[in-house]
């Protein structure tokens, strides 16, 4: 397309689709002498955001009722080359994403969004953790004859299982010989 400028014309492209472009122009003067070189100007339209992904290690939860009983590695990936950002239940202090990090212990929310170089931001995502690293599975107790754990040959308490929560699930078969 050629075009006809006076000194003081401008020229502008609206509704073009993302893509990477190349404006070219030539130079003629008034006696109609083209100058043959040509002016080239390249640039990108962006109006795209990025998307980022979330992946951890592991890559689920791995106790029970949606528990992380290993503190997850949580990597973020971006969709194209952006800045990464995130934040721990809130959005008032963002961090920089730069390298995977390790999950919190307890229950926490985690906030996170990029920013491509054509300024365009990602709506803000979040994912819950809940992590318990402290607590481990406790084998029950029986009588075996030898007594419990008071010396005196009565039963120990049985010990089932825990909860994320770290409370103690299961019941007291005897409370002889224990203090309350």
């Amino acid at each position: 397309t050629t075009y006809t400028l006076g000194s003081t014309t401008n020229i502008g492209y609206t509704g073009l689709a993302n893509g990477n472009y190349t404006f070219k122009v030539k130079a003629m003067d008034w006696a109609g002498n083209i100058d043959q070189t040509e002016a080239t100007y390249s640039f990108t339209v962006d109006t795209t955001p990025p998307s980022t992904t979330i992946s951890t290690n592991p890559s689920s939860p791995d106790g029970v009722n949606g528990w992380y009983k290993t503190a997850p590695i949580i990597t973020l990936t971006p969709d194209e080359i952006a800045a990464t950002f995130y934040s721990w239940d809130s959005i008032s202090s963002i961090i920089t994403y730069t390298v995977p990090f390790t999950a919190f212990e307890g229950n926490h929310t985690l906030y996170y969004y990029s920013v491509d170089s054509a300024n365009n931001t990602e709506t803000m995502k979040n994912q819950v953790f809940n992590v318990d690293t402290r607590v481990k599975d406790v084998p029950s107790s029986s009588n075996n004859g030898s007594g419990g754990g008071d010396g005196g040959g009565s039963p120990a308490p049985s010990i089932q299982s825990t909860t994320p929560t770290g409370k103690i699930k299961g019941r007291i078969i005897s409370t002889s010989g224990l203090a309350v």
